[in-house]
């Protein structure tokens, strides 16, 4: 669709054509208006004028998106008749406004005020021109909208999930990329994919699961239609029953998925909720133990929404966009009451935010696990499977905005980072002493760790600190054998984080959007494993970074290419997650040929 005025030019994105019909529907009912007073015209015209700035973000931002490959310019002004996102030079057989009524017109200027390698800020002015009767501008009515916006926003790719050895990527145009071992998808053959393999189109969502290296994945599709492959028990109660093979689940009207284990779960728009998968002790919450072959509803028709599912290995729970906590499955002495087999039924807490699974290793029982939960109010509660019948609050959390689960050595700690970014822990079991610990004063945005001990927090500052074990140089400390305590800062100029928490290898992007590693195999000049104590550069103008628990890693860099190498060198999985043939050197950074979704426009 274009501008019904434009005799050349380039074609608008449906948002702004809405913006300029609503413009157009402004600008009528001004012009009727006769009888409505100064006030309230000045009214209109502001909200015509926001309109308008609000257009010019709108045609910038699609822009960023657009088929060509455009890269805005500091200060250049874009107008409604720019000849083209390229050439922001005005047209003249194009008009300046996005609207022309009877006594009035309206039209923006958008420009990029400051930008980065990962964020835009953009300026757009839109104006009312009130005419004169005889013809001039009487009067000019002007709105400021200044926005910013990431490269994220306009991510030529984005990662998907990575379970065991597959690696899958969903670009903008809405086509799911995979490569890796076995379950690709798309092929009758569970062979290796050395490279890319188009999957499906039209995906809007796609999760999975790994269970013993066999992954299970599941696709949502913007009809409302679900797709499931690779290893499921779906077919059959063998977990290595895998197929690459796409099978349709669900026609239509699903508006968000979910998955826990090899359960999964669809959201459909009138909020019922239906599962399908393994059904270990009542897991689906249909009622039975036998695994369910096709969907059912477990949740009939609400107002409300879930928006979060997690779980153990035979029991789920829920968050529901009412801040209702809901469990069902296998729900214990302490989850409930000594049952299987149980329903989805409502706990009775206040309003959740979100909820974090909790698992321990305590000996002899697989399943044990705590649920920490996050009232919208600041407080937090834990839920203890076979020890605590109801949620029991936390006693000297308040405030908390974010919190974790850390499995390091099997402990399962938790952490909570409060308003003012203040770093608390507390312990895996409640039968002793549950009193948090404040780690940090102030300042932290996120906490990751690895296996072993070694946890990291991230602060607003930029510096990353670590605490606990060196070992493979975690904390960039040569003493492999040491042991921190407390907190010490081991970086500054930091932009992210990454850590692969079962291969010890770590990855920050600086302010510069540099790409450092250290730890295990970061050192390239062996097939070995090796170990660096001191952070290395390994790539430049990085804006997205993704890692999987097996030490596969890839980004994404300014020019849209997509990286991937393993930092434990040629050791571990077969190099098909890599992407880049069947002969890489795994252990340096090499490009997945993918081909330029641009062109498939």
């Amino acid at each position: 669709m274009r501008f019904k005025y434009a005799k050349k030019g380039f074609a608008l994105p449906s948002v702004v054509v809405a913006s300029i019909i609503l413009l157009g529907m402004l600008a009528l009912a001004l012009q009727l208006s006769t009888t409505a007073d100064g006030a309230l015209k000045d009214q209109y015209y502001n909200q015509l004028a926001r309109e308008a700035a609000e257009s010019g973000v709108a045609r910038f931002r699609e822009c960023m998106k657009s088929a060509v490959r455009f890269r805005p310019v500091v200060g250049r002004v874009y107008t409604p008749g720019s000849r083209s996102c390229q050439d922001p030079t005005v047209d003249p057989a194009l008009s300046a406004y996005t609207v022309v009524s009877s006594g009035l017109r309206a039209r923006y200027e958008t420009s990029l005020e400051t930008s980065d390698i990962n964020k835009h800020t953009v300026n757009s002015i839109g104006h009312v021109d009130l005419l004169k009767p005889s013809g001039g501008v009487w009067k000019t009515i002007s709105y400021s909208s200044r926005v910013v916006f990431s490269e994220i926003d306009t991510l030529i790719t984005k990662f998907a999930m990575q379970p065991s050895g597959l690696a899958f990527i969903l670009r903008p145009d809405n086509v799911v990329w995979g490569w890796g071992n076995g379950t690709v998808g798309a092929s009758p053959y569970l062979h290796d994919h050395y490279n890319p393999l188009r999957i499906m189109d039209k995906v809007v969502k796609i999760i999975g699961s790994s269970y013993e290296r066999n992954s299970n994945m599941v696709a949502l599709r913007d009809d409302g239609s679900v797709w499931e492959w690779g290893c499921t028990d779906r077919v059959s109660n063998d977990m290595y029953n895998c197929s690459s093979q796409l099978i349709k689940v669900i026609a239509s009207d699903v508006k968000d998925i979910f998955i826990s284990g090899s359960t999964i779960f669809a959201l459909k728009n009138d909020n019922s909720l239906w599962g399908w998968g393994n059904n270990t002790k009542g897991k689906v919450g249909n009622g039975s133990e036998d695994v369910v072959r096709s969907p059912v509803k477990i949740m009939d028709a609400s107002a409300s929404g879930v928006k979060h599912i997690t779980g153990t290995i035979d029991t789920a729970f829920a968050v529901k966009d009412d801040g209702s906590l809901w469990a069902w499955g296998f729900v214990s002495r302490g989850f409930l009451h000594s049952n299987r087999k149980v329903p989805p039924t409502q706990i009775s807490v206040p309003p959740v935010e979100s909820i974090q699974l909790v698992r321990s290793a305590v000996e002899g029982s697989s399943n044990y696990a705590f649920l920490d939960i996050l009232l919208r109010d600041g407080n937090v509660m834990r839920w203890a499977h076979m020890v605590s019948a109801v949620p029991a609050r936390i006693n000297g959390l308040k405030n908390i905005r974010q919190i974790y689960h850390i499995n390091v050595t099997r402990r399962g700690d938790s952490y909570g980072i409060d308003v003012n970014g203040a770093l608390f822990r507390w312990g895996d079991d409640p039968r002793v002493n549950l009193s948090p610990t404040k780690i940090i004063d102030s300042g932290v945005v996120s906490v990751k760790s690895t296996n072993p001990s070694a946890t990291f927090a991230f602060k607003s500052d930029g510096t990353v600190w670590g605490w606990g074990d060196n070992k493979y140089c975690a904390l960039q400390n040569n003493n492999m054998t040491a042991t921190y305590t407390n907190p010490t800062q081991i970086m500054s100029g930091i932009k992210e984080l990454h850590v692969a928490e079962n291969t010890s290898s770590f990855a920050v992007v600086k302010n510069d959007n540099t790409l450092w590693v250290w730890g295990r195999g970061a050192k390239y000049d062996s097939l070995n494993p090796t170990y660096s104590c001191s952070p290395e550069k390994i790539l430049d103008n990085v804006i997205q970074v993704s890692n999987n628990e097996y030490g596969i890693n890839y980004a994404i860099d300014s020019d849209q290419r997509v990286w991937s190498w393993r930092l434990d060198g040629d050791y571990g999985i077969p190099i098909p997650a890599l992407g880049r043939g069947k002969s890489p050197k795994s252990n340096i950074p090499g490009i997945v040929q993918l081909p330029d979704w641009k062109l498939l426009y």
